[in-house]
């Protein structure tokens, strides 16, 4: 009686040690978080476009700062000696965003939208300018968090270069003066710069226009 009672414990154990190895081997494996179908997101957003306005998929680390009225992304992409710095102007603080570093990230910059989606966690932010509806290759994208706001730009520059030297842009209110601006029309709703340092470009909605200003940025 006592053996068969020993067998039947040992045969118990047995299959809880299975159970947990097998649970233990499920719960280990990588978690996949990067956006299903780029793709089809890049074959729409690039349709018609010329080559050199073409969008693509980048994959690096981004620090994202929150200031009162700027979402700032600072992004390094991978096998490129730039840095790309998008921000997003708003009315009031972002408080849906949080601040801090995603050591890898994919981001897809579309011009009117930024979407930038975490591969080390389940965070996805979509940064969009207010008055643009956001097109159906960008719609039901799971646990995305949407953020708008009335300015969306971004500026290029290599590694090691002083950021003061970059060419700047921003959206402004209309009664801006229009002689620190570079822009090639009254109230454009987007502009383009560039100097040997880098370049920048922003695109606007609401009552605001677009402004490429070499005399500063305002980013707080």
């Amino acid at each position: 009686m006592r053996s068969l009672c020993v067998n039947i414990f040992l045969i118990f154990m047995l299959a809880l040690s299975f159970n947990s190895c097998k649970n233990g081997k499920a719960s280990s494996e990588p978690q996949d978080y990067h956006i299903k179908s780029p793709e089809n997101i890049l074959t729409q957003y690039n349709t018609g476009r010329p080559e050199w306005d073409m969008s693509n998929r980048l994959i690096g680390s981004v620090k994202i700062e929150v200031k009162d009225s700027v979402v700032i992304i600072n992004f390094i992409p991978q096998f490129e000696a730039q840095i790309h710095v998008y921000f997003l102007q708003v009315d009031k603080r972002a408080k849906e965003v949080k601040a801090g570093m995603i050591e890898n990230a994919e981001v897809f910059y579309l011009d009117r939208h930024l979407l930038v989606n975490s591969l080390v966690s389940k965070k996805t932010y979509l940064f969009s300018v207010t008055t643009d509806p956001i097109p159906d290759y960008l719609k039901g994208i799971e646990g995305v968090i949407n953020v708008s706001g009335y300015g969306l730009g971004i500026r290029k520059f290599a590694i090691g270069v002083e950021g003061k030297e970059v060419p700047t842009c921003k959206c402004v209110p209309s009664g801006y003066p229009m002689g620190n601006c570079q822009t090639s029309e009254l109230n454009a709703v987007n502009c383009v710069t560039a100097n040997e340092a880098g370049s920048c470009k922003v695109t606007c909605g609401g009552q605001t226009f677009a402004c490429c200003d070499m005399k500063g940025f305002i980013s707080n």
